[in-house]
């Protein structure tokens, strides 16, 4: 019985996060929705949307984490998620800018070729050995000692 009585407190705070965390994600909806399409952006719907899921979806880990339902599993399964979804972001700019990328290095390539054909060399001083070293006299090491 005192289990169940002390389980309560720790749903009801799990309760309140969810709660929290699902206004939230409405707000955060309807703030990137309302941005996206008033810049024009053709997909605002798709990107709300992933928007509160995304944030919604933190609520549920932070709820559960709570509530203590396999706590272990849950920070395992979320950074697993988290990775593939970084990598999914990688492998997507990575291989859809490949083309751009190779066209930027290429301009960049001729305007160095370009540059470099047309420059001059500064001059090099010169002078004598004197004003290089001081006084052109050499100054011997300081000795070192070992113990």
């Amino acid at each position: 019985m005192n289990m169940v009585l002390g389980f309560i407190p720790n749903l009801l705070v799990a309760l309140f996060i969810l709660g929290a965390f699902a206004w939230l994600a409405g707000v955060a909806r309807s703030a990137s929705h309302g941005a996206l399409e008033g810049a024009g952006v053709s997909n605002a719907g798709a990107i709300s949307t992933l928007a509160y899921v995304a944030t919604f979806g933190f609520g549920v880990v932070a709820a559960a984490t709570q509530i203590g339902v396999a706590t272990t599993l849950i920070d395992i399964m979320f950074a697993g998620l988290i990775a593939a979804v970084a990598l999914a972001f990688g492998l997507a700019f990575g291989l859809g800018g490949r083309e751009e990328a190779a066209g930027i290095w290429r301009d960049l390539r001729s305007q160095a070729s370009s540059v470099g054909n047309g420059a001059k060399r500064a001059p090099v001083p010169t002078g004598s050995p004197e004003r290089a070293q001081g006084n052109g006299k050499q100054v011997p090491a300081e000795p070192t000692y070992t113990r």
